[in-house]
């Protein structure tokens, strides 16, 4: 079978992306998420997304991790999605919504950027971590644990980070920030399935809220991701505050491969 793929990046997560027909599938998904991401024959990226269109406005988008694992949700995945939609005319402007393991999540086109509603996020309790420090385990409809340091300069988040996987079975999404001011943070993460990336949507959101519940910031953050800026907002109060991520989607290529390899 022939398998055409864009490749599109947010904030410096890349991904591949594959419109599947009405009633059509891909065999073996996850296995062709680790082909493409990790296998080095193709430049490597963060995840596979497939997305197909329910009815009109409405698209069901799902996602494999670069290690071949399935995710309920990424807010970068989330917005290159959308853009790929767009391009095939399968969302317009208007009133278009895509469809993830985590939810429905609302789509705003704008001239140079993508933006999308998250849901809520809950904060969790805060857990004790090896060194001394602590952390809050958090959820936007994937898993995470945010870490708030003064300073990031000197972090090993590859070694950190895969010693913290084993605190939730399956992996656990962990970001690393630093508050510059009330309207920047400062973001590095690891990632489940994946390890170290150039950015996180939706651990952005989640740290985002962190940070407001203690009323450490605006109703309108940038956060700053290794591979670009991301803008957190939210509108209303406390836990039921709608959480609004935007940001750029970048076109890469496009290629077609034969799946499954002979």
């Amino acid at each position: 079978m022939r398998v055409d793929l864009l490749i599109k990046s947010g904030a410096g997560n890349r991904f591949y992306l594959h419109e599947l027909a009405p009633g059509s599938s891909i065999s073996s998904p996850g296995l062709l998420a680790r082909e493409l991401c990790q296998s080095g024959n193709y430049a490597p990226a963060d995840g596979l997304i497939l997305f197909s269109l329910l009815e009109a406005g409405l698209l069901r988008m799902q996602l494999w991790n670069a290690d071949g694992s399935k995710a309920e949700l990424s807010g970068n995945g989330l917005r290159c999605c959308a853009k790929a939609a767009l391009e095939r005319g399968l969302l317009g402007a208007d009133a278009s919504v895509i469809r993830s393991d985590a939810g429905d999540h609302q789509v705003k086109f704008e001239a140079h950027s993508i933006a999308l509603s998250m849901g809520q996020a809950i904060i969790g309790e805060a857990i004790s971590l090896p060194g001394g420090e602590s952390g809050t385990l958090a959820s936007i409809g994937n898993p995470h644990l945010v870490i708030l340091r003064d300073d990031l300069s000197g972090l090993d988040a590859k070694s950190e980070g895969e010693a913290l996987q084993s605190l939730r079975e399956g992996g656990i999404n962990v970001e690393w920030i630093s508050l510059r001011d009330r309207e920047n943070i400062d973001l590095v993460v690891y990632e489940r399935g994946v390890g170290i990336t150039q950015a996180c949507g939706s651990g952005s959101c989640v740290s985002a809220a962190l940070a407001r519940s203690r009323g450490l910031v605006e109703p309108a953050v940038f956060v700053h991701n290794p591979g670009g800026t991301l803008l957190v907002s939210f509108a209303g109060e406390g836990a039921q505050a709608e959480i609004f991520l935007g940001g750029p989607v970048l076109d890469e290529a496009a290629i077609s491969i034969d799946w499954p390899k002979a």
